[in-house]
């Protein structure tokens, strides 16, 4: 596997209440990143989707674990694995550290991730994800033993962009046109998003999301934003980023968010207190 030392190429510094903040721009260029909750390492992939390749934030170095097409959809990261899914949708599990390869069979990543974690032990009250109907008109929980439970069913409502919190407790979806709400697992609303788009868990109680802008074929704004469920907080990010800002990941400590611009440029956004 290839190995090259990242270089820093940019960076900028101001502060927002009472956080210091930096945005760094990694020297690579790629598109649906994924970070790891320690917030140690990085997958990110071609605008194709083909390939994978790794950041590691603490040496620089950035590494390719793959050269498959379509590796890049749907990947799961977490501190030790790197799950993606292939073109024969098999699902490859990698070890960082090892390198050493597992293709499993499983509807997902996000339900091989699952199965990975308890070993066998599968609790069948905890869901395993949270997905789209196939009309997109309900979201569907789905248990370990096959059980599928819908919620937020109305014909007309498209949901998208739906995922279950770490804990597995709460549902985030939106609806097309709409909000974007967080529900418990019997689809009662906690809070909602007036506007976010591609929301994404970092914990069980922050959301980083983007929102954008744009004329009939580009993309003109685009902005971070990160959201607390407990305060209903909603805090801007990109304060003075003059580039289109799009799909951030947030590491779990929230210290750490990585996100591409519409040219696949990489950042990096570290905050200290």
């Amino acid at each position: 596997m290839n190995k090259k030392v990242l270089g820093v190429v940019a960076f900028m510094l101001f502060s927002f209440y009472g956080n210091a903040q930096t945005i760094t721009k990694l020297n690579a260029e790629g598109y649906y990143t994924d970070i790891s909750p320690d917030g140690n390492t990085v997958v990110f992939s071609e605008q194709s989707y083909d390939g994978l390749k790794k950041i590691n934030l603490d040496t620089k170095e950035i590494e390719v674990l793959s050269k498959e097409t379509k590796a890049g959809y749907s990947v799961v990261v977490n501190n030790n694995q790197v799950l993606y899914k292939t073109i024969k949708s098999e699902v490859n599990i990698l070890n960082i550290n090892t390198k050493v390869l597992k293709k499993v069979s499983a509807l997902s990543t996000v339900s091989a991730n699952y199965n990975q974690g308890t070993f066998g032990k599968k609790n069948l009250n905890i869901p395993v994800e949270a997905v789209s109907s196939k009309d997109l008109y309900s979201v569907n929980i789905v248990y370990a033993d096959g059980v599928v439970n819908k919620i937020a069913n109305k014909v007309g409502e498209n949901k998208i962009w739906v995922s279950l919190s770490p804990d597995k407790s709460k549902v985030l979806y939106t609806v097309v046109g709409q909000q974007t709400f967080i529900t418990d697992l019997s689809g009662k609303v906690i809070s909602t998003i007036k506007r976010a788009e591609a929301p994404k868990w970092a914990n069980n109680n922050t959301i980083v999301f983007m929102i954008t802008a744009e004329n009939r074929d580009d993309f003109t704004e685009g902005n971070i934003y990160k959201y607390t469920v407990g305060d209903k907080e909603e805090v801007l990010l990109t304060n003075n980023f003059n580039k289109i800002a799009m799909y951030p990941v947030m590491s779990a400590n929230e210290a750490k968010v990585v996100f591409n611009t519409v040219d696949g440029e990489i950042y990096l956004i570290e905050t200290t207190k």
